[in-house]
């Protein structure tokens, strides 16, 4: 995804130097790319930042500097300009790089400093510890979701399950074991080169099956996707009741 924004952003700089050829023939073949790099970089990161670079520099030579697709060798001047156009960009590639990633480390210390003082307010405000707990965990559970799971026991004894953003690992199924309800994140469906940093749907349900999970609600799934076909995949790995999850969904929780 991220590198269809350098791909994209430079075959788009092409497209547009192309039309203006009637204008400035083969002079300036570079002028359209320095915007597709820069906007692939500071939307992408560095890597669709090169990725733009490479298509445009290739782009450039074979559609302005040699049309004629010969192998003759360019003059000094051609040389000196693609040269000039790679080391320029490689160095606003690295500068916005550095850019953004300061800005989101200002970002997290700045969304740290709000929870904490958040946090510490509501700590200062009852003494009610059941009314401070959920009340941390409401702040909580949002804040740190895409590293954290939870395991809460009701007072009936009922266990709820719950995984953040993951890939798999055996510690979803000691977080889960024996869990009567277990809300798992489902990104994916099946697929060769799944992102390791998420669960498909039947990876949520194989899992599940592993841990013993009484009832399993599948959330977080892509939202481009089928989210039946989602239901399908795990119901191939997990027997028991799967549910989707919803906007403003309650589920009453019993002790299996």
């Amino acid at each position: 995804m991220r590198y269809g924004i350098g791909v994209g952003a430079a075959l788009a700089g092409l497209a547009l130097r192309w039309a203006l050829s009637t204008v400035w023939g083969r002079e300036l073949p570079y002028l359209t790319a320095y915007g597709a790099v820069l906007g692939s970089v500071w939307y992408g990161g560095i890597g669709p930042g090169l990725t733009a670079i490479g298509l445009s520099a290739l782009g450039s030579v074979a559609f302005f500097l040699w049309p004629d697709r010969t192998l003759a060798t360019p003059d000094l001047s051609q040389t000196v300009g693609l040269v000039a156009f790679v080391a320029m960009n490689l160095a606003v590639c690295l500068v916005v790089e550095g850019l953004r990633r300061s800005r989101s480390r200002a970002e997290a210390s700045a969304a740290h400093q709000e929870f904490l003082v958040r946090v510490s307010t509501h700590l200062g405000s009852s003494l009610d510890y059941e009314e401070t707990l959920r009340t941390i965990a409401e702040l909580a559970v949002p804040f740190l979701a895409d590293w954290c799971s939870v395991d809460i026991v009701e007072a009936n004894g009922a266990v709820l399950a719950y995984t953040g953003d993951t890939g798999p690992t055996p510690v979803i199924e000691e977080l889960a074991k024996d869990a009567d309800l277990f809300v798992a994140e489902a990104t994916w469906q099946d697929g060769p080169d799944l992102l390791p940093f998420h669960l498909s749907a039947r990876q949520a349900a194989e899992h599940a099956t592993r841990a013993g999970a009484k009832k399993l609600v599948l959330t977080h799934i892509w939202p481009s996707l089928d989210h039946e076909v989602s239901r399908r995949q795990a119901a191939e790995a997990y027997s028991g009741e799967i549910l989707l999850a919803s906007e403003g969904m309650r589920l009453e929780i019993e002790r299996s």
